[in-house]
């Protein structure tokens, strides 16, 4: 069966930075590392594709990393409006304001309490870990604070400690982190598995669906709305959508192959007055996959519409696709 590797879609940056060397001891996890992170657009280099792994990063290119780690780019910047209003920093530059505006409204970066984030500073250990530690959120199974973040996060296992003991993060142990980090998440590492003839991997789809239904009623009564109907057709529909995504490698409401939402809706029978569509892609978890739409505007707007009554949900390998209807 065929398994996508977890893949945020990004603006690429080049990073141009200074600092120490690379611990010898390190290095073949650097390597490692250092190779999917830029494979899967997450670390970018300079403009040669160098990725200057000696060298530190600043706060406002961490807040980048860690947008990349836990929300589709595309729905990023089209809300970027949105985040950008998030960002209440005097100091930030405009290119990074959707990116600092995203992590500092889910709680991932905070300023210095005088109204500076100070986004060319750079990186602390402590900082690091902090920031990666809340982009794992109730993943960690015990408490801690910043204080403590350093041993936190060398015993939750996203860094070995010779990584930390620097004044300022390298590039290169950042990498470390960063790897570990993924995996904690739940991002795929292989490309490819063999067909086994296994349907396991079907009943987890079925049941992640089940369970995102289960939050966005969780999430409409919370609000005081009545909840909605998981339907058969619908989830049927919204798989087939989840499904072309994949095989037609896009990621767009509107399919090459069914045309706009309501255009498939229509061809397979399905009458509605209202009607509505969510896409996400490479959220590893059900859980983050929702924490992205409630934070998105117009996603968050479907799924606490009063105008439906009835959903449909479909995963397949990395995409998710919600149907609403009113019929």
């Amino acid at each position: 069966m065929k398994r996508m590797v977890t893949l945020l879609l990004s603006v690429l940056l080049a990073f141009t930075l200074s600092s120490p060397v690379l611990a010898g001891s390190l290095d073949s996890e650097i390597t490692a590392a250092a190779a999917f992170l830029q494979q899967n657009n997450i670390l970018a280099g300079d403009e040669t594709g160098d990725l200057q792994l000696d060298k530190p990063l600043t706060r406002a290119e961490l807040a980048v990393i860690a947008s990349r780690l836990t929300v589709n780019q595309e729905h990023l910047l089209a809300d970027q409006q949105f985040y950008d209003g998030q960002c209440t920093f005097t100091d930030v530059p405009e290119w990074a304001r959707v990116y600092v505006g995203y992590c500092a409204s889910m709680h991932y970066v905070g300023g210095y309490g005088d109204g500076r984030y100070g986004p060319d500073d750079p990186v602390t250990p402590a900082a690091a870990c902090t920031v990666l530690l809340r982009c794992c959120g109730n993943l960690v199974p015990f408490a801690w604070s910043y204080d403590t973040a350093l041993d936190a996060a060398v015993q939750y296992g996203i860094a070995p400690r010779e990584a930390l003991l620097e004044e300022h993060i390298s590039r290169g142990n950042l990498s470390i982190l960063l790897y570990r980090t993924t995996e904690k998440l739940g991002f795929s590492m292989e490309d490819v598995e063999p067909d086994t003839g296994d349907t396991s991997d079907e009943n987890t789809a079925s049941e992640m669906e089940q369970q995102v239904a289960d939050l966005v009623n969780q999430e409409r009564a919370a609000n005081g709305l009545a909840p909605l109907t998981l339907s058969d057709d619908l989830c049927d529909g919204a798989r087939r959508k989840s499904q072309d995504m994949h095989d037609n490698n896009y990621f767009s409401h509107d399919s090459p192959t069914f045309g706009s939402p309501f255009d498939m809706m229509s061809s397979m029978g399905i009458d509605f007055w209202a009607a509505g569509e969510n896409i996400a892609m490479g959220y590893p978890t059900v859980e983050a996959v929702m924490e992205g739409w409630m934070n998105s505007p117009g996603h968050r707007a479907n799924i606490l519409s009063d105008a439906f009554t009835e959903l449909g949900v479909g995963y397949v390998d990395g995409y998710w696709t919600q149907w609403f209807v009113n019929r």
